[in-house]
């Protein structure tokens, strides 16, 4: 498989994890305004345009330089069938959020187990008992940042919802954030989503948080 920066693979040599999750798998998510659908190599020009839209915003998202100034559709199409492969090897689940006609994509959401979404990071998972294992499904997202702000909300509270009824079947489910994101702590500070756990980066020098209902 090829690497991608956007929700990047482990580093060389380090294990992903296929079939973390043995549940069903949604197809997609149809709610009121918003529509999450697998991601795939046929979305490439709609996510494309939302990339761009969102490039200064990624890059601190991605703790990289992805998307570069210069990034491609052609780029975009390989990167998404590579999440495509991954959601078939059941490595990783991956949907792209649109609006209701299917026509503008508004951000993308990423669910694997922890170890790998902490891999991507340049991290291990901490040891010790407040810490879920390793194979508990974590979830992560953006959206664009050319839409109100209070999409934001809207986008988390949607994704919460549906990733913890009952198209799925998660005992424990985790949100991870960079530390200074604070539109989308905000968002997940108005549902309940307290509970927060730490780590540092490979990097240094920044947190990413993982989030679950609390108290």
């Amino acid at each position: 498989m090829m690497r991608t920066l956007g929700d990047p693979a482990p580093p060389e040599g380090r294990p992903t994890h296929g079939g973390w999750y043995c549940g069903r798998v949604p197809e997609r998510l149809a709610k009121h305004d918003l529509t999450a659908v697998r991601l795939t190599a046929a979305h490439a020009e709609l996510d494309h345009a939302a990339l761009m839209a969102s490039s200064a915003y990624l890059r601190a998202w991605s703790d990289s330089d992805w998307p570069e100034d210069d990034f491609s559709v052609e780029q975009n199409r390989g990167e998404l069938a590579w999440h495509d492969e991954e959601h078939a090897a059941r490595i990783a689940f991956t949907y792209s959020l649109l609006d209701a006609a299917e026509s503008r994509a508004l951000g993308c959401v990423y669910l694997r187990p922890l170890r790998d979404m902490l891999g991507t990071r340049g991290v291990e998972p901490p040891a010790g008992p407040e810490w879920p294992g390793g194979a508990t499904p974590c979830v992560r997202g953006w959206v664009r940042r050319d839409e109100p702000k209070a999409l934001e909300r809207r986008f988390t509270g949607v994704v919460t919802t549906w990733l913890t009824g009952p198209d799925w079947s998660f005992r424990d489910l985790w949100w991870t954030a960079a530390s200074d994101d604070l539109r989308q702590l905000a968002a997940l500070n108005a549902l309940g989503w307290t509970r927060e756990l730490k780590v540092t980066t490979a990097r240094g020098g920044r947190d990413w948080v993982l989030r679950a209902p609390g108290p």
